[in-house]
């Protein structure tokens, strides 16, 4: 079988023929965000080091210890905090989806998955910051969190992120999703499939997603004696369910109960129900559980963007989206390489060698340039630094 790879050194290059350089991931950055400039600094200096810092999982301040050519720590956080959050949750979408387009192709279904992620924040409440850390269920210590909601692409491959959107006390679900819809729209994509988490069963979403023909996939919340009544029995099986019963926003919906049986695994028998709320999809139990499966490659994506995100204190929520933007389009970019150039070549469905390029290996390239960009001090540079 040949593969695009041969087993000669590696020389990664990225879809448009040149190695995959820092300076590459920062122009698909500075194509959509103008940096300011404060004074007579380059900004494109400081865009340089974010997204150096951010490969090499560092600070401002403890990159600025380590490599030369960086500006000073104030400078770099006062360039950051000028960016304006509005301008740049409006660009996100671009930044992310300018690699993920060279793959992804325009009237194309494909299937979404929309999530939300809490990124712990140890502090206090307060301040003009305060509406964008939101309180949750206790996770590493703490009550607070910087919450954003993402849209994925889940299909096999093709994990791409798409759309990072901070998430504030007010933001409601609902509009989330709507903003999420509109930008695979603006994209130039369809939805064969959105599979969303048990968070968003409510009423007004399957409202919203029906009207909009939306084939979607949503675990069922089982809540009342009267649902729990029908989700018996040993066999799988699809009926319609009346959400809020004799009220007037009543709704109908579909739910696909899927029966599995434990097969005596992890000492367990007997069967478990995993009812979902399905509209306009295959009404085959293994064909939905096929298909929500694959949202669980978001849980991967979340673990790897501590591979490759700035570390931070700061409160800014401009400062915490830039650097969470750049992580998950370090993702997007190494995803693209590996389908231009790790796949098997053989007529058929794409089968990716990931075992051949991971992104650590892709992280460790981005690293091998900045130790050219930004030299090492010396240590007589450090003591004086």
């Amino acid at each position: 079988m040949a593969f695009v790879t041969k087993s000669k050194p590696i020389s990664v290059v990225n879809p448009t023929g040149d190695r995959p350089t820092l300076t590459s991931v920062v122009r698909t950055i500075s194509n959509h965000i103008l940096f300011p400039a404060i004074g007579r600094t380059d900004p494109n200096v400081i865009l340089e080091g974010c997204v150096a810092l951010s490969c090499s999982n560092a600070s401002i301040s403890g990159f600025g210890k380590m490599y030369k050519g960086l500006p000073s720590h104030t400078t770099c956080l006062n360039t950051l905090h000028c960016l304006d959050l509005e301008e740049l949750m409006r660009q996100s979408s671009a930044i992310l989806a300018e690699p993920a387009m060279k793959v992804l192709k325009k009237g194309r279904s494909y299937t979404f998955a929309i999530d939300k992620t809490d990124i712990p924040y140890y502090g206090d409440r307060e301040g003009k910051y305060a509406p964008n850390v939101v309180g949750g269920k206790r996770k590493a210590s703490t009550n607070y969190f910087y919450a954003y909601m993402t849209l994925s692409v889940v299909d096999k491959n093709r994990h791409f992120t798409l759309a990072v959107i901070p998430w504030t006390k007010e933001t409601k679900n609902l509009s989330g999703i709507q903003q999420c819809v509109d930008t695979i729209h603006a994209l130039g994509l369809k939805i064969k499939c959105l599979t969303l988490d048990r968070e968003f069963y409510a009423t007004p979403i399957f409202q919203y997603l029906q009207n909009m023909r939306i084939p979607h996939i949503v675990p069922v919340k089982v809540n009342c004696d009267k649902l729990r009544t029908q989700l018996k029995g040993r066999k799988s099986k699809t009926f319609d369910y009346i959400l809020k019963y004799g009220k007037p926003d009543a709704l109908k919906i579909t739910i696909c109960d899927c029966v599995r049986y434990h097969m005596g695994k992890k000492e367990k028998h007997g069967t478990i129900h995993h009812p979902f709320v399905v509209f306009r999809v295959p009404l085959s139990s293994r064909k939905i559980q096929e298909i929500y499966s694959h949202r669980f490659c978001i849980e991967s994506s979340y673990r790897m963007c501590n591979l490759t995100k700035a570390k931070t204190t700061s409160k800014d929520p401009v400062i915490r989206l830039f650097y969470t933007l750049i992580s998950f389009l370090y993702q997007n970019c190494w995803i693209v390489i590996q389908h231009k150039r790790f796949r098997k070549l053989q007529p058929g469905p794409i089968v990716i060698q990931s075992e051949l390029f991971k992104l650590e290996h892709f992280a460790a390239l981005i690293h091998s340039e900045i130790m050219e960009t930004f030299s090492i001090r010396r240590i007589e540079d450090i003591a004086t630094a």
